[in-house]
């Protein structure tokens, strides 16, 4: 008991942490694709408007990813902070 209460605490260190770890945080590329083929359906490139959480964005995915059994979703980002 006394352990999740120590694990929900946050302390001025944990902040810096976190601060750095979303500062060196890059989303590289998103895709989405038929998980069962490995075709790729659409993909991005253009992350840098993802690093603002405060906005909404708008992706024009393929309607063709809708007639997919199985989706897949890949996220490729970097960190120069180990996660």
């Amino acid at each position: 008991m006394a352990e999740s209460k120590k694990q929900g605490k946050k302390s001025a260190g944990n902040d810096t942490e976190l601060s750095l770890i979303k500062k060196g945080f890059t989303i590289n590329s998103l895709s989405m694709g038929n998980a069962e083929t490995g075709e790729k359906i659409w993909e991005t490139k253009e992350c840098a408007e993802f690093h603002d959480s405060s906005k909404e964005l708008k992706a024009e995915i393929p309607k063709k990813i809708l007639k997919c059994r199985v989706v897949s979703r890949d996220v490729n980002f970097s960190s120069e902070e180990k996660i």
